[in-house]
């Protein structure tokens, strides 16, 4: 039901909403697949053209002021599509059509379904822990969603937030049980789910940092009700679950952006020194009767 909902959703959007929709994932997937050998590929933004100084890097100060110099995006967040464009370019079926309206129907089956199902998933389990057993949380949750014009307009779009969301749903649907249950076991399936959630949150931060601000109260939460409730087993929890998964998480898109790009990047620090080191920068003009504060960018 989600994935014919969400495809005749696309098939009705026909408008363009700003220029992240192309120059986030579209216009990085189609300049790497199809740009002619020797050439550059006017359709790269600054996010991705982005370097340090010296991209040779041989400590670890090295390795964090080369990515605080370096590219915004990772390519992890165009990946679906980067495999789309590899896919029809193998097949031949690279028209005019299918590389621009293509990736759409992908980003609506791929992430704004799943989007859908975690919310009828979570709600689901919010509904069986309610008292109030006979109203149909999951139906309305499910129809607040779908019914949502913003989420209509701007889900199933090439943003990288929209991947961004999916991972996020996916993975509080893996460890939604545990946040509810007030008696949380150690249950091997239960750390398989957890270590996962994390893995995903990794990937979901090396996309966007803004992210942290849902694992890492995640983290802490699951951490104080894992069972025994000791200091010991909080730190263990939080250590050897949440840190080494997001961890490894990151690790492989730092693998990735390392063989696209062709040298040690790591975007999530490039992202944080633009948008909130260099971002908070602000210079403060006295103008007769008030002041302005103006944000200066670089």
């Amino acid at each position: 039901m989600f994935c014919t909902f969400r495809i005749i959703n696309v098939c009705f959007i026909q408008t363009q909403f700003d220029p992240d929709e192309y120059w986030q994932q579209l216009e990085p997937a189609y300049c790497h697949v199809f740009k002619e050998p020797g050439k550059s590929c006017p359709g790269l933004t600054w996010e991705w053209k982005r370097r340090p100084r010296d991209t040779h890097v041989n400590s670890l100060s090295e390795f964090i002021e080369s990515g605080m110099n370096g590219p915004v995006r990772s390519y992890s967040s165009i990946l679906p599509t980067l495999v789309f464009y590899y896919v029809i370019k193998c097949l031949g079926l690279d028209t005019p059509w299918v590389v621009a309206r293509g990736p759409v129907f992908l980003n609506a089956i791929l992430i704004a379904v799943p989007t859908d199902w975690s919310v009828w998933y979570l709600s689901k389990w919010m509904e069986s822990a309610s008292k109030y057993q006979d109203f149909s949380i999951g139906r309305w949750c499910v129809y607040c969603c779908l019914s949502s014009w913003f989420l209509a307009y701007a889900l199933v779009r090439t943003y990288s937030n929209s991947l961004e969301t999916a991972l996020l749903m996916l993975s509080l649907c893996l460890v939604g049980p545990d946040l509810l249950d007030k008696d949380m076991s150690q249950h091997p399936y239960r750390i398989g789910r957890a270590c996962l959630a994390f893995f995903l949150g990794g990937l979901s931060c090396s996309i966007r940092f803004t992210s942290l601000a849902a694992f890492v109260p995640m983290g802490l939460i699951l951490s104080f009700r894992a069972q025994p409730k000791t200091f010991r087993s909080v730190l263990i929890y939080i250590i050897c679950i949440c840190a080494l998964f997001g961890l490894l998480g990151m690790a492989s898109t730092l693998a990735l952006d390392y063989h696209m790009y062709g040298f040690p990047a790591f975007p999530l620090l490039g992202n944080i020194h633009f948008n909130v080191i260099l971002g908070t920068r602000v210079k403060h003009v006295r103008l007769p009767g008030f002041l302005l504060a103006f944000r200066l960018t670089t």
